[in-house]
């Protein structure tokens, strides 16, 4: 009988060798299953490569062949005897496999058909599949105090599991455990394959370290034998010997085995290497613990010694899994069954085949339910998990049809879940088009992503669904799909995005934009572009080399999806096909065209974002990782008890006022509310997101570098108990709809989409938790109150803390606005558009807005007499007007005023792109038009974008009129006028004579930047914008309204018009050509900068910047200017990122009274910094709210506000703050790059508020709009 110590031992020595094998490392461990099964099969005789190379083979996947083979055979005897001829097939057939990456996928295709085979021989095995937790323990393996010990084991396991995240689970899961690829399980999981390989490390090694803290440590043995969890050592030794036997026997010998008869049966049988890898052999709902696995034992004692094997620590093994719900973490989702049916619109025939796929989203992250066909009566099911959800989605897609989505949001699913669901698909149009690299030549297997912005049906659940459906070109370059629904006119937009993996890819945003009338002819082009490289070296502080390091690279003009790429052995990096910007403007502030930033993550060290330089020649870039400080956080609600299972993310990495992050790390609370992300940043602020059902969700809650335990408070919904009456009877109003809204930036208005929920009120009450705002909003909220015959009112605000809301809203009958929308020759316009625009908003009527996406509410047609009616709302709205013969604009003001609407009619703009006298093909050309009229307060702007043909030739139609500037990768801004019905012919480039010159900076000691980071314009000299001085102190609204009035003048016309300018590129010797200047006087503008170090991991850094500011004169005349060499005026910056809990800096000013003013003397008070200036249009917009603060908090001793302008006069800040009657001290700091005030702070972008608490550090630095009140408040409420 085994003693209570002996069976201890022998549990704790089997889960340390299984723990060991998980995780362990070696030279044979770390090879492909190619270069292993290429080893083997070049096996020598009496060598023991091959022997360690199969062991391995054997190590890696035998949990996942034991697995198949117990759960198909109830024996399980003849289940190990299965498992040895699995492997024993693998022997054989070693040197005609081909293995991309894993054989994981293979050996289950061939478990699967042995086991079944052993079945099929054997009469006394019944066919059944069940899990290994149902199978008895083998013999002599057991004992009470055996079972208790592993009870106990078992338990701890299966806590620790519990507690990985859940990325972090289904990587470990997919990749150890069912024998996935990194790529395979990136295409399962919908992640990007650098997120796979990040999060199965910090999977495994989190795994680790949980289990060492717990005592289950495999450090305790350095080599191990060739073992896996819970495949026996004996069985494997046994395997391994019998396989290289098997494999040197020859196919007609015979082995006096059972298993050597199996291989040999299924060998005969069937092409095993015919087997296929693909997706339909995953193994799915493997449900069975780790822990449960520690019970399984060799079915004899063991073999005799085998030959002596090289002992190798195994990497991966693949085994079954399922995490058992710890007590902190969320209940598990229950699945509920949706029948669906597909059939053919208008026939109501059947759709067999028609692939139905589903998502939900979860808190934080989307949860892909997978995907299904229709059987021949056209239905499937779907199987959703009601719990934890915030959305379904349903999409039915067939070949030749029109793709169909259905969707629910929570409130849908919560009041009435879907209890079937029919999808009526129509026949769609082909469209089409070819891929082409820039030299013209087709570019074959480019993913085109589709995106037809079409009107579906306005009936039921279901809508069209064309958006990133991807298709793949051929040989020749062209692609076609049939996604264009019926019905839909020639200029429906139709939008694409490219992928291909040796060209620039557009992982998403949809730029290249074209009308169903060009795709309908199958010949529109698109032009991938060839990008450029970049290269890079990860270290640590001691400058050796840092290998896994995730890379991700921001994308040129700071949208999209980044590219991402891991280190390698020597802590390299590179991307092979980045994309370059066209301009300096089109990167992310203080970086220029060649230089983009990057977030650097391994666990262990801090998490980094620096900057990589990008193009052909461009040298290494190297970024240095500092120790890790982790963050630690505590979730708890407004009383202080902790919130378990509260979902934490990273929002973004903050210093200063710069930001970014792509961290893929996620994690949940423990029972206690705590958390800890383990690789925070050595220096600076995070933001993080927390979730946690059914609070409400928190945005962008910061915690400073190294916090031990920052707490985090989350709100439940408020309850609202809203009473609605009728103004003129004071009765109660049967029916109405609420609709929640939070206050705009401005503070006077309120955005009703941004929760996209409306609730139902009657009897005149409405009594609800208001759930649906799902996130914890930054500034105040409303109800707005609609019915039907009344107009629609809005409530008193309100803040999020307020637990319980009461209101009475008294609504007053409605009055429509109405109006007749007549030509431009003064006749009626029948079937005119009409969009409603609400408050000050607008809406562009350029190609580059999505004017199909306005809501329906907010739009009407005109009738046959040109009449419209619009809906009363509960602020003034504008109006605008689209029709094929032109198009208006009309503000609340004059719509209330006239009922007439008179359309302008359209312009159309007509150009061609040179550079010299070579005309640009593929080359993409941006116009913005100012329409805004004369005396507006708001600028209203139209977007365009265009690509230019094969003769570098571009046409827009439907172009509002108005003074417009344009863009191309040379020229620009280009600016020039077009009226109402004309067409603008406009040449871009193409004349003029070329300026050519040379950069130099005095040495390589004080300018240690590449020359060919500068950047810059030639611009056209004009004098400064006139401003009376009658303008200062007013608001933006009349300084708009001044400015847009002074641009009709002539005065005002030539000065836009002399608005023109080229964009300066320096190569790296430090020349530049800029082509194509016509004659005038110039100025000539360059800049060129860095920082030391990383930008966002130091409190203080260094930017060394370089500046060139020259007048230059082109006059009439041929050839080139020469400027030849100008020298760069070099100066030294300090800059330095101050993070909420330092102390603020001191600093002593002299108020616009003549006061002195220190800000040491201010201790024990809360301090509310505002930098700002008159110059500042941002600035002036939120002077409102700091009057507000003002005189809510003025009165308060503990309290005060202290301005500080960065005008460079201060006679501007004085004359600004005397016509404001601003009450609050008041200090001029000057120009931007002499204040050292300004500099100490951190400020690099105005407006900037610094909130300092009694104790003289900083509270927060980064608050904009309502967020600066709130924080005053909750300041002073300390």
């Amino acid at each position: 009988m085994m003693s209570a110590n002996g069976s201890a031992a022998a549990v704790s020595g089997e889960i340390l060798d299984q723990t060991r094998a998980l995780f362990g490392g070696g030279v044979a461990a770390g090879l492909s299953d190619a270069e292993l099964l290429e080893r083997f099969a070049r096996r020598r005789p009496g060598g023991v490569e091959a022997e360690t190379a199969f062991g391995v083979l054997v190590a890696r996947h035998g949990a996942m062949v034991l697995g198949v083979c117990r759960r198909t055979l109830r024996d399980p005897i003849a289940a190990e005897d299965a498992f040895q001829a699995t492997f024993l097939v693998l022997a054989r057939k070693a040197g005609t496999i081909r293995v991309d990456d894993s054989i994981g996928r293979w050996l289950y295709g061939v478990s699967r058909r042995v086991a079944a085979k052993a079945r099929h021989q054997s009469a006394r095995r019944r066919a059944v599949e069940r899990p290994i937790a149902g199978l008895a323990e083998p013999s002599g393996r057991s004992s009470p105090v055996l079972d208790a010990h592993r009870a106990d084991l078992r338990a701890v396991i299966a806590e620790e599991l519990a507690r990985l995240p859940g990325p972090f689970r289904e990587a470990v899961a997919l990749c150890d455990l069912e024998g996935c690829t990194h790529d395979e399980a990136a295409r399962r999981l919908g992640w990007p394959v650098g997120s796979v390989r990040s999060r199965l490390s910090r999977g495994r090694a989190r795994l680790r370290d949980q289990l060492s803290r717990r005592g289950v440590s495999p450090s305790t043995l350095t080599l191990a034998p060739l073992t896996a969890p819970s495949l026996p050592p004996a069985l494997l030794r046994a395997t391994t010997t019998a396989a290289l036997a098997f494999a040197s026997a020859g196919r007609s010998a015979s082995l006096a085995s059972p298993a050597a008869a199996l291989a040999v049966s299924v060998l005969r049988g069937a092409a095993i290497g015919s087997i296929a890898l693909g997706s339909a052999a995953v193994v799915s709902g493997i449900v069975l613990t780790l822990a449960a696995l520690v019970a399984t034992a060799p079915k004899s004692p063991p073999p005799p010694p085998a030959p002596a094997v090289v002992p190798v620590a195994v990497q991966e093994g693949p085994s079954p899994l399922v995490v058992p719900v710890a007590d902190h973490e969320l209940p598990e989702a229950r699945p509920i069954p949706l029948p669906v049916r597909v059939v053919e619109a208008g026939t109501g025939q059947a759709i067999p085949g028609a692939r139905v796929s589903a998502q939900v989203w979860q808190p934080t992250e989307p949860l892909d339910l997978g995907r299904s066909e229709t059987d021949a009566r056209g239905e499937t099911v779907v199987q959703w998990p009601a719990d934890l959800v915030t959305s379904l989605n349903v999409l039915a897609n067939a070949d030749g049809y029109v793709p169909m989505r259905a969707w629910w949001r929570r409130q849908d699913l919560l009041a009435d879940p879907p209890s079937s669901l029919t999808f009526e698909l129509v026949r769609g149009e082909a469209i089409g088009g070819i891929v082409e690299d820039e030299r013209g030549e087709p570019i074959p297997d480019a993913i085109v992503y589709v995106w037809v912005q079409a009107n579906g049906p306005g009936d039921g659940r279901a809508r069209w669904s064309t958006t990133d459906f991807p298709v793949r070109t051929d040989a020749r370059g062209r692609w076609q799909a049939p996604y264009l629904p019926p019905g839909q006119p020639g200029d429906a937009r139709v939008l694409l995005r490219l992928e291909h993996p040796d060209f620039v890819s557009e992982p998403s945003g949809y730029s290249r934009r074209h009308t169903a009338d060009e795709c309908r002819s199958l010949d529109v082009v698109e032009v991938m572009q060839d990008g450029v490289p970049a290269l890079g070296r990860v270290v640590d502080s001691n400058g050796r080399p840092v290998v896994g390091a995730r890379v991700n690279l921001a994308r040129a003009g700071g949208g999209g999806a980044p590219v991402s790429t891991e280190t390698n052995a020597d802590g390299r990096f590179r991307f092979g096909h980045v994309s370059a910007p066209e301009s300096p403007d089109a990167v992310p502030p203080t970086l220029w065209r060649n230089l983009l930033p990057a977030t650097v993550e391994r666990p262990g060290f801090a998490t980094t974002i620096g900057t990589v330089r990008i193009g052909q020649g461009a040298p290494e870039t190297e970024i240095r990782l500092a120790e890790a400080r982790p963050i630690g956080l505590r979730v708890v609600d407004p009383e202080g008890r902790p919130i378990a299972g509260a979902i934490v993310t990273l929002d973004e990495l903050r210093a200063g006022d710069r930001g970014q992050t792509e961290s893929s790390w996620i994690d949940r609370t423990d029972a206690e509310g705590r958390i800890v992300w383990p690789d925070g940043p050595a220096e600076g602020e995070v933001e993080f997101r927390v979730d946690r059902e059914p609070y409400l969700s928190v945005l962008r809650k910061s915690a400073p570098a190294g916090a031990e335990e920052a707490e985090i408070v989350l709100r439940l919904p408020p309850r609202v108990s809203l009473r609605v009456l009728d103004a003129s009877t004071g009765d109660p109003i049967d029916r109405f709809e609420v609709t929640p809204g939070i206050s705009l930036p401005r503070g006077s208005e309120f955005d009703w989409s941004v929760y996209g929920t409306t609730d139902e009120g009657r009897d005149g009450q409405f009594d609800a938790v208001l759930d649906e705002l799902a996130f914890e909003p930054s500034g105040a909220i409303a109800l707005k109150v609609e019915a039907e015959g009344y107009a629609p009112a809005v409530t008193e605000r309100f803040e999020i803390a307020d637990e319980v809301i009461e209101r009475t809203v008294s609504l007053s009958p409605s009055v429509m606005t109405e109006g007749t929308v007549f030509g431009p020759d003064g006749t009626p316009v029948a079937g005119a558009e009409v969009i409603k625009l609400l408050g000050s908003g607008s809406v562009s009527l350029g190609n580059r807005s999505n004017l199909q996406a306005i809501r329906d509410e907010l739009r009407v047609t005109t009738g046959s007499d040109g009449r419209f009616a619009l809906d009363p709302e509960a602020e003034p709205f504008g109006i605008a007007v689209i029709a094929d013969e032109g198009m208006a604009r009309v503000g609340p003001a004059r719509l209330s005023e006239s009922a007439e609407v008179r359309l302008v009619p359209w312009a159309r703009l007509s150009g061609r792109y040179f550079v010299g006298e070579e005309p640009q093909p593929g080359k993409t050309i941006t116009v913005s038009v100012d329409s805004t009229a004369p005396g507006a307060t708001r600028w209203v702007q139209d977007g365009y974008e265009v690509t230019t043909d094969a003769d570098g030739r571009f046409e827009l139609d439907r172009v509002v009129p108005g003074f417009a500037v344009a863009f191309s990768p040379t020229v620009g801004p280009f600016s020039f006028e077009v009226g109402p019905g004309e067409v603008a012919e406009v040449v871009i480039g193409g004349s003029g004579r070329p300026v050519v010159g040379r950069i130099e900076a005095p040495d390589e000691e004080s300018l240690p930047i590449p020359l060919d980071r500068a950047g810059g314009r030639l611009l056209l000299e004009q004098r400064g914008f006139p401003e009376p001085e009658e303008l200062a102190g007013r608001s933006q609204e009349e300084r708009v309204a001044h400015i847009t009035a002074w641009y009709q003048t002539p005065e005002g016309r030539e000065w836009r018009r002399r608005y023109q300018g080229h964009t300066v590129r320096v190569g790296p010797d430090g020349s530049f050509r800029i082509p194509d200047v016509a004659p005038g006087s110039y100025t000539l503008t360059l800049h060129l900068s860095s920082e030391s170090g990383s930008r966002l991991d130091a409190e203080d850094r260094t930017e060394i910047r370089a500046t060139i500011e020259r007048a230059v004169e082109v006059p009439e005349g041929d050839g080139p200017i020469d400027l030849g060499t100008i020298p760069l005026e070099v100066e030294t910056i300090r800059h330095r990122t101050l993070s909420v809990g330092q102390e603020a800096p001191d600093f002593e000013l002299q108020t616009l009274d003549g006061d002195p003013v220190r800000l040491a003397d201010q201790r024990g008070k809360v301090v509310l910094l505002h930098f700002w200036a008159t110059w500042c249009g941002p600035c002036l917009e939120e002077e409102p709210t700091f009057e507000a603060i003002w005189e809510e908090f003025g009165g308060d001793d503990r309290f005060t506000l202290i301005g500080l302008s960065l005008d460079e006069e201060p006679e501007a800040a004085r004359i600004h703050v005397e016509a404001r009657g601003f009450g609050w001290t008041q200090a001029v700091l000057g120009p931007w790059g002499s204040s050292t005030v300004a500099q100490d702070f951190g400020v690099e972008s105005i407006p900037r508020s610094v909130l300092i608490g009694p104790d003289g550090r900083v509270i927060a630095s980064r608050l904009r709009g309502p967020e600066i009140r709130d924080a005053v408040a909750s300041a002073l409420a300390r």
